[in-house]
């Protein structure tokens, strides 16, 4: 059977080693927290969608439970209202 001998490492090769590893290790540090900082941004923008989705769908449910309109001065509009047009199905049938 034939054996390898085993020659220590040259100091030149264990710089370059060593340097290479450290670039190595910086440049996946630096890819690390590029993506943290994507998904926390991504976190950012979805609860803000979120968030709006939210309020408006709440401020829709006020409406319909019948809550009063406001101005935005906070003063109550009141008024009445005619339908002019009442639509029935021969209106939606011609489209």
């Amino acid at each position: 059977m034939y054996q390898l001998s085993y020659r220590k490492p040259s100091l030149l090769t264990r710089v370059v080693g060593a340097v290479a590893a450290t670039v190595v290790l910086a440049a996946s540090l630096m890819v690390g927290i590029a993506v943290f900082f994507m998904l926390l941004g991504a976190a950012a923008i979805a609860f803000t969608v979120f968030y709006v989705r939210l309020r408006w769908l709440r401020r829709r449910a006020e409406r319909a439970a019948g809550a009063t309109y406001r101005s935005r001065s906070g003063q109550v509009i009141e008024g009445e209202y005619q339908v002019e047009v009442h639509r029935t199905e021969h209106h939606y049938q011609r489209r």
